[in-house]
């Protein structure tokens, strides 16, 4: 049987439609890379990859420094 996007899925006596947990897409952006996984059918984990570079120099007292490494948090709905 052909697992079509819409079909009804269980999961842990869930049932759901949409992409089967532990289905994943990959996306790759001019400098950056978004990995999402389906944990469970209400959750997914992802990780986005990027380098950021400052294209202007920090205003000074600013305390960024030159090639500062960054943490970056992203709140998706």
């Amino acid at each position: 049987m052909i697992d079509l996007y819409n079909n009804l899925k269980r999961y842990e006596n869930q049932i759901y439609s949409g992409m089967k947990v532990g289905g994943s897409h990959k996306w790759h952006y001019d400098n950056g890379t978004w990995i999402e996984t389906k944990m469970t059918p209400n959750q997914w984990k992802f990780k986005f990859d990027s380098v950021k570079t400052r294209f202007h120099q920090a205003p000074i007292n600013s305390g960024a420094s030159k090639y500062t490494k960054f943490h970056w948090y992203i709140i998706a709905d």
